[in-house]
């Protein structure tokens, strides 16, 4: 499956938007995005408060988000690294929500030219 650039969005809340990657793969009619990590660390900045605690493991090349720190169940979410191919070079990326989180893309990144 063929991968591209768009920018991406948590949908109606007013977020900002983030730099990904796409499959073109959705789940329930939403997107399922991939970030690198650098972009991913700056979402889980973001999003981190007391409530829902976020952080990047090291040891583990997962980002981990607590839905609700308050739940007995400590509901996580953990998005490991893994390695694509983008136009013939190897990318790592996360996919931060997917399959859960409603993203939406916003518009297409212009691709760099080579």
């Amino acid at each position: 499956m063929a991968i591209r650039k768009a920018n991406f969005a948590i949908a109606d809340d007013g977020s900002k938007t983030y730099e990904g990657y796409t499959f073109g793969r959705t789940w329930n009619g939403w997107e399922c995005p991939y970030f690198t990590k650098e972009i991913a660390l700056e979402m889980m900045k973001e999003f981190d408060n007391e409530d829902q605690p976020a952080h990047y493991d090291e040891d583990t090349d997962t980002f981990v988000y607590v839905m609700d720190a308050d739940d007995p169940d400590n509901m996580t979410d953990y998005y490991k690294g893994e390695d694509h191919d983008y136009n013939g070079e190897t990318i790592h990326l996360y996919g931060i929500g997917v399959m859960g989180w409603i993203w939406d893309e916003i518009e297409d990144v212009e691709e760099e030219e080579e």
